[in-house]
């Protein structure tokens, strides 16, 4: 009897050490689950940046090709967002359709042209984005920052135009982006007599 009693505790004691409890696999699901998040989100500011580097290089050659075109101009009278369109300032994957005066963002959203004054009457024009996530809201606007004289973020001023060169806010920048989450409006806001 005691050479079964033996076998049996040294089969118990081998069927312990063979496989995983249920507490060992719930840490190492949560560990797991733990580094997924993680990268996940590492991944999607990773992307979210991509894609307002993106933005910004192609707003900021909009807003260079706007003022070439105006260049030798006291203001931009006249100028339209069909005017614009036909011209060639947007890049063309932005606009849906050649004959329209609609340009679409990379975010699905609109980019609405309109004029505005600096100092004289019709000097400045203001590119406004909808729809901008508020993981590229603060990129983008801080990227794009030295080609505009003014920036609004909503109905919130980041950056007021000044003659010698307006600052960026940068507090009240994350705030604002923050206030609508991903139904960011931005205005950015450049003219003629911007130093």
């Amino acid at each position: 009897m005691k050479t079964v009693d033996l076998n049996k505790k040294m089969y118990a004691s081998v069927a312990r050490q063979n496989g995983f409890g249920i507490v060992e696999i719930g840490i190492v699901l949560v560990i797991v689950s733990m580094l997924l998040a993680v990268t996940l989100g590492y991944v999607r500011g990773v992307l979210a940046d991509n894609r307002a580097n993106d933005e910004a290089k192609a707003l900021s050659q909009t807003i260079l090709d706007i003022q070439r075109l105006y260049n030798n101009r006291s203001s931009y009278t006249g100028a339209t967002a069909l005017g614009l369109v036909g011209n060639g300032v947007f890049p063309a994957e932005r606009v849906p359709s050649s004959t329209g005066s609609t340009v679409n963002n990379r975010w699905g959203g609109t980019v609405t042209p309109s004029l505005t004054t600096l100092v004289t009457t019709n000097d400045a024009i203001t590119l406004t984005y909808s729809s901008v996530p508020q993981l590229e809201c603060n990129s983008l606007v801080t990227q794009v920052e030295r080609s505009a004289a003014k920036i609004a973020v909503g109905t919130t001023t980041v950056k007021t135009y000044s003659a010698a060169g307006g600052t960026l806010d940068i507090n009240t920048l994350g705030t604002a982006c923050a206030a609508n989450g991903n139904t960011n409006s931005i205005a950015f806001t450049f003219g003629l007599t911007q130093q």
